[in-house]
């Protein structure tokens, strides 16, 4: 039998990974969890972290935008754009 506590675990459970999925580590992602991902490399299955880490944003955007390839893309270009400059 679940217990209300069960329950609620749950559903804090599922909240914290929706918000890990739907916030993205891409572009904009504080340093903390950029050195977390990328543990420090520079290169990951033969492609730049931070290319990767952009197309991730990316394919993140594309999903919060219903799938609207060119929103997603200038969504990601924008943040691209903040992470160059920080």
């Amino acid at each position: 039998m679940t217990t209300a506590d069960d329950v609620r675990a749950i559903q804090q459970r599922v909240a914290l990974c929706r918000a890990r999925i739907y916030g993205g580590y891409g572009p904009g992602a504080d340093e903390a969890t950029f050195d977390r991902w990328t543990r420090d490399r520079s290169v990951f299955a033969g492609q730049p972290v931070v290319e990767r880490l952009s197309e991730f944003a990316r394919r993140t955007a594309a999903e919060k935008a219903g799938g609207t390839p060119a929103v997603a893309e200038d969504a990601a270009a924008a943040r691209d754009s903040v992470r160059s400059r920080t």
